[in-house]
């Protein structure tokens, strides 16, 4: 019994380390299971449970962690590669650097079109792969160097030059790769010139630097630019506020001067104005006017822009071609990429050229700013094999680009090369003289307002005539006038604008008042007054005074005077033509006499008797040339009665005589 037992025993021990050995393997297989579920997408939830529930029975499983991958970023290259040169880029690498990390070149075959520079051509040369770790450089940037060579080498010498037997443009593509494939690529594009470069012909390629106040390059940045390359010759555009930055500041302006030496400066007028359109309604002064200002302000800040080169957007009619010929314009910048050629006019001719749209977004396309550039290049060699034309870049497109893009480009033109600078006025005459038909029609109406602005040059025409001192100058109007005129407002918001600049000249006029309730007592025929006149402004204002009265006469009646700011007194001579009360009318002009600034009616009193000494002296006289006439008949009575009594006495002395004698 007692050994039955023990063998009862040991038959249930062995079934229970069975069973336990497989549940034992059952566990292990469920473990091996739900390991490639975690790898392929399990939550880390469900990995960390799983992992809690077989650590005591089960070891992890090792698995192999994938290198993270990187990016390639072009930081520079050779522009350009002599037929046997070496061709050298610096690259900047942002993954691992691991010892399994090679750096693969490859060169394909030369590009024949500027359709092919974003295709694959077959491969020319792959030279063998590098260690990373041997091309980086102290600051951790990647140091590729490729020499070239243009004549075949026997398979006895040894490969150490990469062999390019032409001149033309190749695709380069530069990769990162680990054992099991690439982890990173770039693209870019390889130059070879031909061994004698006198063998070129040159692209002529102009470049136009805009500066603006809103977006885009900054008057520092342009002055950085022209001081990197001061031997260029290139072109800057100051768009419209950019006169106001350098008023505001004219430190910027002396550095701006400092960096432009000899070079071309163009400025438009101060706001967007169409010439065709201003000619049109008659007002083409005002576009002169415009550009006149526009200059005038950078010549008091030591700058001096073209007067032959001029910025303008919308297509010219014939009229306002001959409008810019006749301000001395010979050059055109058309900046709204409109149709380019030549203009005649009774003046001269009008050139008129733009930019290279599709070259100049290339250097705001992308956001490596050496790649971008270096993609231009790339088309202007490619270009130059079938159309050496010149070239002109920049303008408004280049307001996104970044300055190290502008760089590349600026350092391509002073390497000895496929490119020859110029200026804005070259690549003009270079150009082909295409006959450009002008528009019929301005792109502005400016016809339904032109009553209008015509009222409000009048306006400020009287208060140029009206302001004498102060901050409130006539241009303040007149610019607000040119702002309404602006190509980028609607009808109504334009004519909007031009009522409120009439609104507020007219408001300006109100700053002269003369003080109601003013009397007078004149005392005399002729008497000297005080009149005040009070000036509400910050500066002196000239005011014609004109008076109006029946029985009162002013001697300053249109005459002009200089009011202060403040309350002042004139003193006026007033004479009287009637005793008692007379009414004075009183009314302020502006000095060319067309606006009325304000009025009154001042009361005259006059106690003094008009002509009442001229009637007592006409009849003093009147007394003595009577008491002439009586004294003269009297004399000439007595002297008469005299002369008769001594005839008479003669007659009878003649009688007594006759008698005597007859008696005796």
């Amino acid at each position: 019994m007692i050994r039955r037992n023990r063998s009862v025993n040991r038959g249930g021990q062995l079934r229970r380390r069975l069973g336990a050995f497989v549940s034992l393997a059952v566990l292990c297989l469920g473990v091996a299971l739900l390991q490639p579920i975690n790898a392929s997408g399990q939550d880390d939830a469900t990995s960390d449970t799983t992992s809690d529930t077989t650590s005591d029975t089960t070891e992890p499983v090792a698995t192999e962690v994938p290198l993270p991958a990187g990016s390639l970023t072009l930081l520079e290259q050779s522009h350009y590669v002599a037929a046997d040169g070496e061709f050298v880029m610096r690259l900047s690498w942002s993954g691992p650097v691991d010892d399994d990390l090679v750096v693969s070149t490859t060169i394909r075959g030369a590009m024949s079109s500027e359709s092919q520079l974003g295709a694959d051509t077959s491969v020319l040369n792959r030279p063998a792969p590098v260690p990373l770790v041997s091309v980086r450089q102290p600051d951790g940037s990647l140091r590729i160097e490729l020499p070239i060579r243009s004549f075949a080498q026997s398979s006895e010498e040894p490969s150490d030059r990469i062999f390019i037997p032409d001149p033309g443009v190749y695709p380069v593509v530069v990769e990162v790769r680990d054992p099991v494939g690439s982890i990173a690529s770039l693209r870019t594009s390889l130059i070879r010139l031909p061994t004698e470069t006198a063998e070129l012909d040159l692209l002529a390629l102009a470049v136009v630097l805009p500066v603006s106040s809103a977006d885009g390059l900054t008057i520092g940045d342009v002055t950085e630019m022209l001081d990197r390359h001061p031997s260029l010759p290139i072109t800057v555009l100051l768009e419209t506020g950019v006169v106001s930055e350098l008023i505001d500041d004219p430190a910027s302006a002396d550095r701006l001067n400092a960096a432009l030496r000899d070079r071309t400066l163009i400025v438009g007028s101060a706001l967007d104005l169409d010439p065709s359109a201003l000619v049109e309604i008659g007002q083409g002064q005002l576009y002169s006017q415009a550009i006149d200002s526009s200059r005038a302000v950078l010549e008091d800040l030591g700058l001096r822009p073209s007067r032959s080169a001029l910025p303008v957007e919308p297509p010219l009619t014939a009229e306002g071609a001959a409008l810019l010929r006749d301000l001395g314009v010979t050059t055109v910048f058309d900046a709204a990429r409109g149709p380019v050629g030549v203009v005649s006019t009774e003046s001269g001719q009008l050139r008129v050229i733009g930019v290279d749209e599709e070259l100049t977004s290339l250097l705001s396309a992308q956001p490596n700013a050496a790649a971008s550039a270096h993609r231009l290049l790339a088309l202007l060699a490619l270009r130059s094999q079938s159309d050496i034309t010149p070239v002109l870049i920049g303008g408004p497109s280049l307001r996104q680009a970044s300055l190290e893009a502008i760089d590349v480009i600026m350092t391509a033109q002073e390497v000895i090369g496929l490119l020859e600078p110029a200026s804005l006025e070259e690549v003009s005459q270079l150009s082909p003289a295409l006959t450009l038909r002008t528009v019929e029609n301005p792109a502005q109406d400016l016809i339904p307002v032109s009553d209008l602005i015509a009222g409000s040059l009048g306006l400020i025409d009287s208060y140029r005539s009206f302001h004498s001192s102060g901050t409130l100058t006539p241009d303040v109007f007149e610019d607000a006038l040119f702002a309404a005129l602006g190509r980028g407002r609607n009808p109504d918001d334009r004519r909007r604008a031009i009522e409120q600049v009439d609104a507020q000249v007219r408001d300006a006029f109100t700053v002269i008042t003369i003080r109601d309730g003013q009397s007078m007592t004149l005392t005399a025929r002729e008497l000297v007054v005080p009149l005040s006149i009070e000036n509400t402004s910050s500066g002196d204002r000239l005011v014609q005074l004109r008076f109006t009265s029946d029985k009162v006469a002013v001697k300053e009646d249109g005459q002009i005077f200089r009011i202060p700011p403040g309350q002042t007194t004139l003193d006026i001579t007033v004479e009287a033509r009637a005793i008692g009360l007379s009414p004075l009318d009183v009314r302020a002009f502006s000095a060319d006499g067309r606006q009325v600034l304000s009025s009154t009616r001042l009361q005259i009193r006059s106690t003094a008797i008009p002509g009442l000494g001229l009637l007592l002296s006409g009849a003093a006289l009147a007394f003595l040339i009577s008491w002439w006439i009586v004294s003269i008949g009297r004399a000439r009575a007595l002297k008469h009665a005299a002369a008769h009594d001594t005839s008479a006495h003669a007659d009878a002395v003649n009688v007594d005589a006759d008698s005597s004698s007859q008696t005796i």
